[in-house]
């Protein structure tokens, strides 16, 4: 199953949503950016690493 399996799938689709969300709201406070900013680069990251992702 590997990189298309369910849990990494659903991951990288939350993390890429929230992402968007976080572009879409960088004009305004601080915290309202880089927070989601981060948590969706971390959903990123921990998706790709993850050696069984099911």
């Amino acid at each position: 199953m590997g990189s298309i399996g369910y849990v990494r799938t659903g991951s990288l689709l939350i993390g890429g949503g929230t992402l968007g969300h976080a572009i879409a709201a960088r004009n305004s406070r601080r915290i309202e950016f880089y927070l989601p900013a981060a948590i969706a680069v971390a959903l990123f990251v921990l998706a790709i690493a993850l050696p069984h992702g099911r």
